[in-house]
C-alpha cells in the first residue's frame, strides 16, 4: 500500500507501465492518483487486497467457449507472456493481438490500434 498511497512512489510505478512516458503528464498523474488520496478508497483497496481469491476464476477459466481476444503491448512487463494464456491461465480459442511500441496501458498509449483490433475481431464472429 505504500507504493499506491504515496504520490512519488505511485508516479514511479505508473511510469513503469508506459512505453511512451511523455504521455504521463502531471495532469494525468494527478487524475490517476486522485482516488488513492481518498481515505475511504484506500480502505476499500486494502480490504479488496486482503480478501481477493481467484480460485473460482482458476476453476472456471477452461469452461470459456466464446472467442476471446487478448490485446497487449509488445513491451508489457506487467503481465505473463501470452503463451501462458490470459493472466497465466490457458484459454481455448484465444486470439491475441500484440501492439508495437506499447507497454501495459494499451488503452491509453494506442487507443486507435486497440479499437481497430476489437472491430476486426468482432467482424470475424458476427
Amino acid at each position: 500500500s505504500k507504493l499506491l498511497f504515496n504520490k512519488q512512489s505511485f508516479s514511479k510505478e505508473l511510469s513503469s507501465l508506459y512505453f511512451d512516458r511523455t504521455i504521463l503528464t502531471d495532469e494525468v498523474l494527478e487524475e490517476t492518483f486522485l482516488p488513492f488520496g481518498d481515505k475511504e478508497f484506500r480502505i476499500i483497496i486494502k480490504l479488496y487486497a486482503q480478501n481477493y481469491n481467484d480460485r473460482e476464476i482458476v476453476e472456471k477459466i477452461l469452461e470459456i467457449q466464446s472467442p476471446t481476444l487478448v490485446i497487449r503491448g509488445n513491451d508489457d512487463k506487467a503481465t505473463p507472456p501470452l503463451e501462458e494464456g490470459l493472466a497465466g491461465f490457458p484459454i481455448r480459442g484465444m486470439k491475441t493481438y500484440v501492439i508495437r511500441n506499447c507497454n501495459y496501458l494499451v488503452q491509453e498509449e494506442k487507443a486507435d490500434k486497440l479499437n481497430e483490433a476489437v472491430i476486426e475481431f468482432c467482424k470475424m464472429y458476427k
